[in-house]
Order: C-alpha cells, then structure tokens, then sequence
C-alpha cells in the first residue's frame, strides 16, 4: 500500500506532497495498535476536520456534443489541474459570509421543498464551540460544529418560519428558513366534488379494476372519529381503520367480486362520531370490469409512447421486469391508480405508468407476432451477433410491413456463462443452431404452460461473455455479445485496459449535501480525478465523463459509455440518507451492479474500499435499475460505488480529511487491480 501511495503522489507538486504525508503519517499512527493492525473507522468518533481548504472547480468550455475527456489532461485544459483538488472542499461553508457572529449554514430543511407536517429534521454547521437552537430547541452538537435536529411542525396557512440561533462568545447569528405545506389534493379523484376536511385523499385516479382486485381506499381528517366508506348506491358501510402510529390517517380496501357489476360507481368516504366537527362526503368514479384475470377477452391494448420505458413487477416501482421502447403494444387488463396491469404470461404480470402509455381499442391490436428466424454472425472485435427475425401473424407471410416491438427480457446466467432471452406475445416452433464460435448453441423452445417462448444462448467451454447490447429494428432483434475479456498484460501493470469514471452529478446538480457544506458533485469529481491519476500511473488508458463543474445529463453519460469500447466503467457517486430519516442509521460505502457479469467488479471494489476504510459487512446490491447507466451500458461491465454518506456527520467529516482521500482512492485503485486479475 505504501509503493502505491508514494507513486501515486510522485507527479504532484513537492508541497503537496509534503502536506499530504504528514497527515497521512498522523492518520496511520492513530489507527494502527501495538501489533501493527489496521482499527476499524469508529463510526461514533469524530475526527478533527483540517483547515477548509477552498478548491475552485472551473466550469470549462465544453466541445459541441457528449465526448469522452482523455486523462492526463493538456497543460492548457480548460478543466481541473490537480493543484485545484488537494482535498474536497466545504464549497457551500466557504460560501457563507463572515460576520461578528459564529458563521451559521443551515442545510436542512430547504425552502425549495414543501413538508407534511410532522418531524422536520434540521441539519447543519456552525463555528466549532458555538451553540445552535432551532425554534428555541437546543440541537445536538459535534465538535466540528455540525448540528442535528427534529422539530415538531404543525403546517399553518401560508410561510412556517424555522428561525436557527447559533451563540458563541456572547455574538448571536440568526437564520431564518420559511417553510410551505406540501399542496395535497382537496378531491378524492379526478371527477369527485371538493372534500371539504379531508386531505390526501386515495385513490387519486379512477380506477379499473378486475375480480379479486382490492380497492384501497385512504384519507386524513380528524382524529379519533369514525370513518368509513360506500360504494356506488349500496347501502353496505366499508369501515376505514385509524392509524396507530400516525393519527388521523384512516385506510380501508374492498376486494372486487365476481357478481359486482360497476359502472363509473361512486366512492363516498364519510366520518361520523367527529369529536370535533362534522365533514361532507367526499367522492370518486370507479371503474370495474367484470373479467376474471385468466381471461383475455375483456381489456384492451396500450401502445407505450416513450423508449426505456418501465415495465414493473408493482405499483411502487421499485423492481423493474424489463425495458420496453416505443410504439411497444401491450395488453392490459386493468388499471390501479396511475398503473397499467400487463399480465406479460400465466405467471408474470408487469406494470406500467398511465403516462407513458395511450389506450388503443382491441380491433387496432397488431402485436402478435412469430418468430421465424435465427443466425449468428461475428466481427474483428470479438464481438458476436445473434440474429432474431420476427414476422406479424396479423399479416400475409410475404408482407413488407415489419411487427411493431415487443416486449422482451435479457438475463444473464451463472455470471456469464450463457444468456437466457424471454419474449411474451410471440409465437415460435422449437428450433437450434449450432456453431464453433465462442457461442456454441442457440436454442428456441415455447414455454405452453406460460405462455411465453424462450431462447437460450450457450457459450463455448472456457468462454465467458463480458457484455451485450440488444437493439431491435425492423422486426429484428439483435444481441451483440462481447466474450473477449482482457487481462493485464504485466505484473505491476494495469496495461491494457481501458476504463471509464464516471464523477456523478456536477454543475447546476450539486447532488447530495453534507451537514458541513461538502457537495456530492464536488466528492465525486474529487475522488475521481486522483483515481484515473493512479489508474493512468500503472498503464490503463483512463477517460472521464466529465472533468470540471459542469452539468453532463444521464442520457450523455450513457451515450459516451456505451461508444467508448472500454473495458469497464466505474460511477462515482456519494450518498445520503433521506430527509425524514436519522441520518446515523447509514454510513460507510455501498455497491451497486445491475447484470450477473457485473457483480464480480462491484464486489472487489467493495471489498477493497471497505478493507482500506476499516468497516466490514457492508452488502453489494444487484439488479439496481435506478440508475440508467447500469441497465442500459450493458455492452461493459459496470459498477457504481457510494463511497460514503454525506448524511451521516463522521462520514462527511472523513471526506474532507485529505488521508481519507488517499485511502478511498488506494481502494477502489485495488478492486480494479483484483477484479482485472482474477
């Protein structure tokens, strides 16, 4: 570890190498015991930040169009220099003007977000030694200044003043913070009449449903009263539960039967016995068909309208089944919410935003399709293409009309041993092709117990893929596979390889914010510039996404990924706990992969972060479809790192210590070199 260190700081000036090596020799000698051995990072501990150093982070004149920026950087770059990111900066406590009083910065709450009423938490930095109130409230106090807190909030008409007191030496600093209320629907529905007293009213959209489907229906309104409510003109009273835990929140559902037969039926919420006041009814339109979910007869078709549109296994949205593109019709047999339900086989059903989709009548339905044809090709790059060519039953065998998309899925098997493509709405006979290429067999087989046919890709023994691209045009569909990986070609040596960083957020999107000013975007940029120093040091050809304080949209990001012919990328991020949350409930790295091929990066980059950090069992994460890159630059394996919480006020602490530094860089520099070696 310490070859590296010293050859990582060879190519800066000699005061900062100076300057750096004291700190990381005092930074060794408080965590190393008698025998020698690393001590883990205590997370209760707070470490004495070093004097704010103020970085500027230029924001450079840009080419015309995404391009990928080559590391070194000329001497006459427009970007960042090394000098300008000795350590990562406290961009928005410098900011803060000095007054007679205690400099005071207040990060949370935000006047650009509206709150519910409930605990705000309130976060923040002031002078070390100062004292800060919030609303007359003592916070709790760090030695480096940092404040936390929670203050009850009742909403009120109008601007809620938060006013922060910080005192030190007798001098008071005052910020004041005006909160709004969140604005919540005042009807139960698009079409329901104004519900004088009831708030946050659900459903929020009419709603089509099918037999065993559970209408849910939820409101707030005053405590401790009796609340329930009526479908259409029945007489029968749904009564609605009360929250234990939260007050005035009422819930309640019905589930569809089979003999229900609504039409544009009314939902009236009522609350009687109100200690306090009495409430009109409040109303709805609901929309139920009278289908069982096994039946296709009844439904009708959406055509979705945007690509990478979603596919989700429910409403939350939280696990996405696949991707679908544009002019993708679809089946759907009801509707929750915002929500489209696709039953994709006899198994699987998917959900899809209302948003994204139009309604298109059963007669206009062409999507059925067969697939009539297989083949696999290569090229000089390694690369092999298996060929999927599709033909509409709704038309003559010999039309020039290609079928429209279809909804499909890639999965990879073993970590890329083989592939496995579902396609849903399609009809095929069994059918294989061999070859004596590194993809060794294709096999097509229709599942009839599901209802879906599915086609598997075998590699070559000794063969294992890197990445693919699907793409699908004209009726085709094609999977570009890559199953050359390379290795270095030398002990000490990361030559050949070619990588990517990928510094997250950057110019208008600050990303995260730490309690002591630390921006995410500045952390991200910061980390990543010193890493493709180290990378660039040991043989790798090293690009970036970007390279100064400039904003660079996700849509960019993916498009340089994906034509960079790299290796292997790598994105950058930090992370932060939610605004409602105890920011000390998370601290540490986090790693994130989204096909099977990738978790073996992600995996040696934290295991090494996590190793040089001196914090264990921290979990890698797969299948995260949030973040576009990891779903869609799928042609490379790739890994996204959070190499802290901003949130959690040691963590953020650690990030401006320049050892610190040294050590993230030094980890995620070994879980490249590991995972390149393995």
């Amino acid at each position: 570890m310490e070859l590296l260190v010293i050859s990582h700081r060879l190519s800066r000036c000699l005061f900062l190498i100076c300057c750096m090596g004291l700190m990381l020799l005092a930074c060794k000698q408080h965590e190393t015991s008698g025998t020698g051995e690393k001590k883990p990072v205590s997370v209760g501990t707070p470490i004495t930040p070093p004097s704010s150093t103020i970085a500027t982070l230029t924001t450079p004149t840009l080419p015309v169009g995404p391009t990928l920026i080559s590391y070194p950087l000329s001497e006459n770059s427009p970007f960042i220099t090394s000098s300008t990111l000795s350590a990562i900066p406290r961009r928005l406590w410098d900011q803060r003007s000095v007054s007679d009083g205690p400099r005071l910065l207040v990060v949370l709450p935000s006047e650009e977000v509206s709150y519910v009423g409930g605990n705000i938490r309130c976060a923040g930095s002031t002078t070390p030694g100062a004292q800060v109130t919030l609303n007359g409230t003592p916070a709790k106090m760090y030695p480096t200044g940092v404040f936390l807190g929670n203050i009850p909030w009742i909403p009120k008409p109008g601007l809620n003043p938060f006013v922060f007191k910080s005192t030190l030496n007798g001098k008071t600093t005052v910020s004041t913070i005006n909160l709004r209320e969140a604005s919540t629907s005042s009807t139960l529905g698009l079409s329901g009449p104004s519900a004088d007293g009831f708030r946050r009213l659900q459903p929020e959209s009419d709603q089509e449903l099918q037999v065993s489907d559970a209408l849910k229906v939820r409101c707030e309104t005053v405590p401790g009263g009796r609340v329930y409510f009526l479908l259409d003109k029945s007489p029968v009273v749904h009564e609605m539960a009360e929250s234990k835990t939260r007050p005035g929140l009422y819930q309640g559902e019905y589930k569809i039967l089979p003999t229900d037969r609504f039409q544009a039926a009314s939902i009236q919420i009522r609350l009687e016995s109100s200690p306090t006041k009495k409430i009109k009814p409040a109303s709805t339109k609901l929309k139920a068909t009278v289908s069982t979910l096994a039946s296709l007869n009844t439904g009708h078709y959406i055509k979705v309208q945007e690509n990478d549109t979603g596919l989700f296994s429910d409403t939350t949205a939280d696990h996405r089944i696949t991707s679908v593109q544009a002019n993708t019709q679809l089946f759907s047999n009801g509707k929750i919410g915002k929500y489209y339900r696709v039953p994709l086989d006899k198994k699987n059903t998917a959900w899809v935003q209302e948003k994204q989709c139009n309604a298109l009548p059963l007669a206009q339905h062409t999507v059925s399709t067969e697939l009539v044809k297989m083949e696999t090709s290569g090229d000089t790059k390694g690369r092999t293409k298996v060929s999927f060519k599709f033909q509409s039953l709704a038309q003559p065998k010999d039309a020039a009309t290609p079928p429209p998309p279809l909804a499909y899925r890639v999965d990879t098997v073993d970590a890329g041993t083989s592939l496995t493509l579902t396609l849903w709405d399609t009809e095929a006979s069994d059918s294989e092709i061999t070859t004596n290429g590194p993809i060794r067999l294709v096999r097509c087989k229709k599942d009839s117990v599901l209802q879906l046919v599915r086609c598997e890709v075998f590699f070559a023994p000794g063969i294992t893929m890197r990445g693919f691209a699907p793409s699908y045009s004209n009726g085709q569909l094609d999977l570009t596979i890559q199953t050359i990986v390379p290795h270095p070609e030398a002990p000490g040596t990361l030559r050949p390889l070619r990588i990517v960083l990928d510094p997250g957020h950057g110019g208008t999107d600050m990303g995260a914010v730490g309690a002591q000013g630390v921006c995410e975007a500045d952390a991200n940029l910061v980390v990543a510039y010193h890493l493709a120093e180290m990378l660039h040091e040991h043989g790798a050809t090293v690009s970036l996404t970007r390279a100064g304080d400039n904003f660079v949209s996700l849509e960019d990001r993916i498009d340089m990924i994906s034509k960079s012919d790299a290796d292997l990328y790598l994105s950058i991020h930090c992370d932060s706990i939610g605004p409602f949350q105890d920011p000390l409930m998370a601290f540490g790295p986090r790693a994130y992969f989204y096909y099977a091929y990738s978790s073996a990066l992600a995996q040696s980059l934290q295991t090494s972060l996590m190793g040089e950090m001196g914090i264990r069992g921290r979990a890698v994460y797969p299948g995260f479809h949030f973040f576009r890159p990891l779903r869609r630059c799928t042609l490379i394996p790739g890994a996204l790192t959070e190499i802290s919480f901003v949130s959690h006020p040691d963590d953020e602490n650690r990030l401006i210590d320049p050892a610190f530094l040294d050590r993230v860089v030094l980890g995620l520099y070994k879980g490249i070199e590991n995972y390149a070696r393995r």
